[in-house]
C-alpha cells in the first residue's frame, strides 16, 4: 500500500471514530459533563437546568436542581399542570426513587401512570445528590405507546413545567422555585 493510501485510510478511520463518538447517546450516570447533551436550558438563575439529546427513537434527559429533595419535569401540559407527563426523581438514604406520572387536574393530583392503567417507561435512571444539588438522568422512547406519556418528535416545540422540593417524599408539594418553559427538541 502506498504511503498516500495508508494516510488516507488512517484519516478515514479517525473521521469515523470522531463521527461515531459525536453521535453517542449520553450516559445516565448521575453526572452531567460539559457537552454531554446536545441541548441545555437554564431557569431561575441557574437553580434548575434541563439537558436533552435525541438519539434514534429515544430522548435522553438530564435535570439538575439546587435542592436536596426531588427534581421534576412535566411535559406538554394543556393548562397549568393538567395533562402533563410528569417525571420526578430524587435520592434518599442512598436509595433512588422516581415516579412516571400524569397530572389529571390543573393543580394535580399526578398519580403514577401505572395507577391509571399506563406503564412506567423511564429507563436507565440515575440520580445523585452532592453539595445541595440533585442530578437526575434518564431515557425513554419518543413514543412510548402509553396514553399517559407525551409523544415527542425531533423539531417539536414542547411546553413543559418544572419543579423541585426540599423533601424526598414524591408526594411532597414543591416548595422551592417552580416554573415553565418551551423548548424545541
Amino acid at each position: 500500500m502506498s504511503t498516500r493510501a495508508g494516510f488516507l485510510l488512517g484519516l478515514m478511520m479517525v473521521c469515523l471514530v470522531c463521527i461515531s463518538s459525536a453521535a453517542a447517546a449520553p450516559a445516565a450516570d448521575g453526572v452531567i459533563s460539559k457537552g454531554e447533551y446536545e441541548h441545555a436550558e437554564t431557569f431561575d438563575n441557574g437553580n434548575y437546568q434541563l439537558f436533552w439529546t435525541i438519539f434514534d427513537d429515544r430522548i435522553y434527559v438530564g435535570l439538575q436542581g439546587k435542592t436536596t429533595g426531588w427534581v421534576g419535569i412535566g411535559l406538554k401540559p394543556t393548562q397549568m399542570m393538567k395533562d402533563a407527563d410528569i417525571i420526578l426523581a430524587g435520592i434518599a438514604d442512598e436509595e433512588v426513587y422516581w415516579v412516571d406520572s400524569f397530572s389529571t387536574g390543573n393543580f394535580g393530583p399526578h398519580p403514577a401512570d401505572t395507577e391509571l392503567g399506563g406503564t412506567d417507561d423511564i429507563v436507565n435512571l440515575s440520580v445523585t445528590e452532592e453539595e445541595g444539588v440533585t442530578i437526575v438522568e434518564f431515557e425513554r422512547a419518543l413514543d412510548t405507546g402509553d396514553a399517559y406519556d407525551a409523544v415527542l418528535s425531533p423539531g417539536d416545540e414542547v411546553s413543559f413545567i418544572w419543579a423541585m422540593a426540599t423533601d424526598d417524599d414524591p408526594a411532597f408539594k414543591h416548595d422551592t422555585p417552580k416554573g415553565k418553559g418551551t423548548v424545541t427538541l
